[in-house]
């Protein structure tokens, strides 16, 4: 049951052609789910079969943006990265840059 209800929310992803994440108009956008880069304080990685951002806002909410499987942790990290830190918080950069600064060594 499980298995086959995660074959569906793939396949509804893989066939509706869009981008699985976003960054637009001030926003980082999921599939259904939009959050103001400017009100982010955190966001990492969850999910152990199905990945998913967790991310956290300066009013204290986790909005969870699924990424379906369907693209690389790296490849995301470097659109939030190049896109979405320069315009983040000073408490997400901080956030961002203690998760990410021990996974080189």
């Amino acid at each position: 049951m499980f298995v086959s209800t995660m074959l569906i929310k793939v396949l509804r992803a893989i066939l509706t052609g869009k981008a699985v994440y976003t960054v637009q108009d001030g926003y980082f956008k999921g599939k259904n789910k939009a959050v103001r880069i400017d009100e982010i304080t955190d966001m990492k990685w969850a999910g152990s079969s199905l990945k998913y951002l967790a991310i956290k806002t300066t009013n204290k909410k986790t909005i969870k943006l699924s990424s379906y499987n369907l693209v690389p942790e790296e490849k995301v990290n470097q659109v939030i990265n190049d896109y979405v830190i320069p315009n983040a918080t000073p408490e997400f950069k901080r956030n961002w840059e203690k998760r990410f600064s021990n996974k080189g060594a």
